[in-house]
């Protein structure tokens, strides 16, 4: 089994590299993390990694094609895949000591959040819907990190029930409904802490963007893109954990 995984990651991540998709330092820790999925958890989570690579990696291409341009951030480095990966990674190795199946599960659902996030993102900019805060309901520039439309909150929903259908043969529906409506709640929870605390700048039309290297006017300086994920699909992770316990 792990010989069979290991095989399909690496023509997986070559191909992707081939594809501008991912970075070299971002193929090596995906493959270390993959591993240490596979060997501590289970099949089903060790593949929920590679599906959310794939859909990850297929809407960002979409996404280009429609922009008619290529956009180096879609191209995952090694902090891309550690910010989507490093909650479940932990999670998995608390789940190996204390040989609880229910954290298998959660490690799934974070996945989920994860590639719903990026359906959301990714797909939402392509319509020309207003794009709005999801706390105030006001209008944000399009393409503003935290900004969101109604399309790109059903891309989330949708990314989310595609990558939870792996938990049907273990968990049954409860847990297929568990891991949807989780993943669609990190996209909710990334959009809040994007519009509120990720750093922006000011463009040449004095409008607010997250992409820029002049003084921060808006949220915290140090946090980035990157760290929002990894905010975000921290606290859904405790927030699954707490629904579980």
């Amino acid at each position: 089994g792990l010989i069979i995984y290991l095989v399909f990651s690496i023509l997986l991540v070559t191909y992707a590299y081939k594809k501008k998709s991912i970075t070299l330092d971002g193929i090596v820790v995906a493959l270390i993390t993959a591993i240490i999925l596979y060997t501590l958890g289970k099949a089903p989570l060790a593949y929920a990694l590679l599906l959310f690579f794939i859909f990850g990696s297929g809407v960002s291409k979409i996404a280009n094609k429609v922009k008619k341009k290529f956009d180096p951030s879609t191209q995952r480095n090694y902090k891309q895949v550690l910010s989507n990966s490093l909650p479940v990674t932990l999670l998995t190795l608390v789940s190996a000591y204390t040989n609880n199946p229910n954290l298998l599960l959660l490690g799934i659902a974070v996945f989920a959040g994860a590639t719903a996030d990026t359906f959301s993102s990714e797909l939402g900019t392509l319509t020309n819907q207003k794009v709005f805060s999801p706390l105030s309901g006001k209008k944000v520039p399009k393409g503003l990190s935290g900004g969101v439309t109604w399309f790109g909150l059903l891309a989330g929903l949708i990314g989310s029930v595609l990558l939870s259908l792996i938990t049907l043969y273990d968990y049954g529906f409860k847990g297929f409904i568990f891991s949807t409506l989780l993943g669609f709640t990190n996209s909710l929870i990334d959009s809040v802490l994007g519009i509120t605390l990720q750093r922006k700048y000011l463009d040449e039309n004095n409008e607010l963007t997250d992409k820029g290297d002049g003084p921060v006017v808006q949220g915290l300086s140090w946090m980035s893109n990157n760290k929002v994920n990894l905010f975000s699909l921290s606290l859904t992770l405790i927030l699954g954990y707490l629904i579980l316990h």
